[in-house]
């Protein structure tokens, strides 16, 4: 217990240095989704801070450097703009009794000038002070009660008179001398009371004048906003599964050595254009949407038990009147002890109706709230362009593959799928630990799996062979993800795991890369060098006259002959000379200019008291020079 205040005090201690350095910086955060951001962030004990707060100061300032530049900094990036729509949401539907209890309190407040008039009024002796006094307690009922406005006439007569059944004049007068603490409690009885007896009046038709008919009001607010609910449903459903296939066309399947991996394509299928942030921001689209899908389904699941309490309520009330009516009927007097009490309860009742009113309000605020978060996403300006296709975007596979198990601590499930609540929202865990990030919807034809008590989908069966090899590595390895990805952590409920988790830096370790070998063998063509005999004869009949050529030569004599010498050799002399010569060579003259020189002289700068000053030009030109000399 110890451990986990001084947690507590360490997350506030960082939260408080976190507002410190966004005042210097002049950025303006909500305390509250600080502390909400850093509770999730620090269920990673990767950033080194646990109790011994004080003696990590550098990973303390590494955390708030990441908080403020990475989240608080961009406030307008989709995973950020996720986490606030997740803290706006947690903050807004976890506290709608505190939103009736300050509804309640806000009239009460704006009735506190006339509550404590009614109390301080301490005087009725005569008429006027009476008449005073019951027209303070008339507005006040009327107004705290929300049954019609006390200007109008009739209302206002509806309600003395209910008021003078209850109270005469010496009852009046013995609540003016009463305390303070004992005037609030009788004035609190009092608007029950009239209450009870307005609403019992407009049930039998005799008087209820300015009550509006809340059931009737109530249920038509649930039809609008369960229709604004579906609509929103719809619109959602339709950009989740456009961004879906754009994820899954974004990455192929890489097979290895008895293994399969997801890789990002070179050319995207759908869009050329489209770059690796372009995916990741679809990727990060995809899971604000899908939150956004599960936030409004919580909303219907409130509307639901909101229209289950009214009809449950309305019934009360229907058999409250009859009981009422049964008491009353064909009889002069009754006893406040018998009556009192069931008009008391009537206006109970009604205070439950006007209760979920105010819920009502609540959540069509967050109805308009969540779709102002959507526009905050840019997902209007970012195209998305995807060929129509027969393929569906609930599976990566069209052919159902039966899938089997030999494992005892796996179990396939064909049947009743629809009963179990699936991890990941039915999302494939293998392909969210593969793409990063990646909602990939899982094909439940195949059948589910069930381990360690919890029951996941796969999309294909590549996807549950690489999970049956090793289940708990995929497991922890969406708790990493969660790590890196707070956004995932309420989305897919995964806080408690990660508390479990805490102690553990590690939870997933890191792939080895097996290198397949394969023996080839490479046979080139030998490059012999082109060479064309002169000689060469291709006619047969050419060589065969050859062959008796010489065969002819072997009858032939040989005879040698000698020649007279022709030839001498004489010595011949030669004299060179010396042929040099002397050549020269004359450039162009160098020929320089001379510009003139400007001077100026400006007269009347001294020695004048009016304007009068001008420019004399002193420039001498070549012809004034030679005139001058």
């Amino acid at each position: 217990m110890d451990d986990h205040r001084y947690h507590d005090g360490c997350i506030r201690n960082i939260v408080k240095e976190i507002m410190r350095e966004c005042n210097a910086k002049k950025i303006h955060v909500n305390k509250n989704f600080v502390l909400f951001l850093t509770q999730m962030l620090l269920l990673d004990p990767n950033w080194g801070i646990d109790e011994n707060f004080f003696q990590q100061r550098e990973n303390v300032q590494c955390f708030v450097k990441y908080v403020i530049e990475k989240i608080i900094c961009k406030q307008d990036s989709v995973k950020v703009v996720t986490l606030r729509m997740q803290f706006y949401f947690t903050c807004s539907i976890q506290n709608l009794q505190y939103i009736i209890d300050i509804t309640r309190m806000d009239i009460k407040n704006r009735l506190k000038v006339l509550h404590d008039d009614i109390l301080a009024h301490d005087k009725v002796d005569n008429r006027q002070n009476i008449d005073t006094l019951y027209k303070k307690i008339i507005y006040y009922i009327c107004f705290l009660s929300g049954l019609g406005n006390p200007e109008v006439f009739r209302v206002f007569e509806e309600v003395r008179v209910a008021l003078k059944s209850i109270i005469s004049d010496e009852d009046l007068k013995d609540f003016a001398n009463k305390s303070k603490n004992e005037k609030c409690i009788q004035l609190e009885y009092f608007m029950k009371i009239v209450s009870g007896i307005r609403l019992f009046n407009k049930y039998c038709d005799k008087g209820g004048q300015g009550i509006t008919n809340l059931p009737y009001l109530v249920a038509q607010s649930l039809d609008v906003l369960k229709e604004k609910s579906e609509d929103s449903i719809s619109f959602i459903a339709k950009k989740v599964n456009l961004l879906v296939i754009a994820v899954k066309k974004s990455y192929s399947f890489q097979s290895s050595y008895r293994s399969y991996k997801m890789c990002l394509q070179n050319t995207l299928r759908f869009n050329e254009s489209l770059r690796l942030p372009d995916i990741h921001y679809m990727q990060n689209l995809l899971v604000f949407f899908k939150q956004y899908e599960m936030l409004v389904k919580r909303i219907e699941v409130h509307l639901d038990v909101i229209f289950n309490r009214c009809d449950s309520t309305l019934n009360e009330i229907e058999d409250l009147m009859k009981t009422i009516y049964d008491t009353v009927y064909m009889k002069i007097g009754v006893l406040a002890e018998i009556v009192f009490p069931l008009f008391e309860k009537l206006w109970l009742f009604w205070e439950k109706f006007q209760n979920e009113t105010f819920v009502i309000a609540r959540l069509n605020e967050i109805m308009i709230e969540l779709f102002a978060f959507s526009k905050l996403t840019g997902f209007h300006k970012f195209d998305i362009t995807v060929t129509p296709t027969h393929e569906s975007a609930l599976s990566i596979d069209n052919v159902s593959v039966n899938i089997i198990s030999f494992n005892p601590e796996i179990k396939v499930i064909r049947n009743c799928i629809s009963q179990y609540k699936l991890q990941y929202l039915g999302f494939c865990c293998w392909m969210l630990v593969e793409t990063d990030g990646g909602l990939i919807p899982g094909n439940t034809k195949m059948g589910i799996v069930k381990y360690h008590g919890r029951y996941y989908a796969f999309s294909c069966y590549e996807a549950y062979y690489m999970f049956y090899k090793n289940p708990s590595m995929y497991v922890n390895g969406v708790l990493e993800l969660g790590r890196r990805h707070p956004e995932l952590i309420n989305l897919f409920h995964l806080q408690q795991d990660l508390q479990k988790c805490s102690n553990t830096k590690k939870l997933m370790k890191a792939k080895l890369e097996i290198k397949n070998r394969e023996d080839k063998q490479i046979e080139t063509e030998d490059s012999q060098e082109s060479y064309i005999d002169p000689n060469y004869k291709w006619n047969v009949w050419d060589l065969k006259r050859e062959v008796l050529i010489q065969t002819n030569l072997l009858r032939c004599k040989t005879l040698s002959t000698q020649t007279i010498k022709t030839n001498s050799q004489n010595n011949i002399r030669t004299q060179t000379y010396n042929t040099e010569k002397a050549v020269a060579c004359q450039t162009p003259q160098d020929i320089t200019t001379q510009v003139p020189k400007p001077s100026v002289f400006l007269h009347g700068l001294r020695s004048r008291k009016d304007d009068k000053q001008w420019k004399i030009d002193l420039t001498l030109f070549e012809d004034d020079k030679e005139c001058l000399s």
